[in-house]
């Protein structure tokens, strides 16, 4: 088996068996669709199920990042256990020290707040779960300085991208003009960079490709809200 790890993990290699609980674990009934309908609306358009892979053939398939270690657990259902050896990660990392050593943080962090950052650089993917008002926009500034990387933050309101860049504002001493933009008719990108989901969506490949080789962390807020919102895949 080989596993390749990018913006998404390519698999070659899965049996029969193995790629049907996969598709099955990936494959979700849209709300939107149920809301449509129970609201006598047209659903024209609209998927029933939302699917969050891509098979390439009978033996490989593209899925999310995120989804890798309960694939992981799919394959160890079946006594197929996944070594170093299997997997080939080439995912981005493009630290710019020089840039990032200029940014001061100016915020002061709750304890919890402090190990959810502790947490995050840890590890290299995963889910944040906070209360509303429990200062996730403070910390992932925070997580941003610190990580270094060059970060693409995605919401999924102007509104939000608006309170996003205010706050690399108030809690750094970036201004305005510092973070890129990508939505609302632009492509700007910068080593802090805040992107809306509806835009990401729509990105041509040439974009999407000089995102893949310049970004090295992202970051999606309120993404609970995405999946049923919009007719478009995880996986590009």
């Amino acid at each position: 088996m080989l596993i390749i790890l990018k913006n998404s993990a390519l698999i070659t290699g899965v049996n029969s068996e193995e790629m049907r609980d996969i598709k099955t674990y990936l494959t979700i009934s849209n709300p939107l669709f149920f809301k449509k309908m129970d609201l006598g609306l047209s659903t024209w358009n609209i998927t029933q199920d939302l699917e969050y892979y891509t098979q390439h053939s009978d033996i490989t398939i593209e899925v999310p990042m995120g989804a890798m270690p309960d694939i992981i657990a799919i394959f160890n259902k079946y006594n197929n256990i996944i070594t170093k050896e299997d997997i080939a990660d080439q995912r981005v990392s493009n630290k710019q020290q020089e840039y990032f050593s200029k940014l001061k943080f100016k915020g002061k962090l709750r304890d919890y707040q402090q190990e959810i950052v502790d947490s995050c650089m840890a590890t290299n993917m995963g889910i944040v779960e906070a209360q509303t008002a429990s200062g996730k926009t403070i910390t992932f500034v925070a997580l941003t300085l610190l990580r270094k990387e060059p970060t693409l933050i995605l919401v999924h309101t102007l509104e939000l991208a608006n309170q996003t860049i205010d706050s690399f504002v108030k809690f750094t001493n970036l201004k305005k003009e510092d973070i890129g933009f990508i939505g609302d008719g632009r492509f700007e990108v910068k080593p802090i960079t805040v992107g809306l989901h509806q835009t990401m969506a729509k990105l041509e490949k040439n974009k999407f490709s000089l995102l893949n080789d310049v970004i090295g962390q992202i970051i999606g807020d309120e993404i609970q809200n995405i999946a049923w919102q919009s007719p478009y895949l995880c996986v590009h």
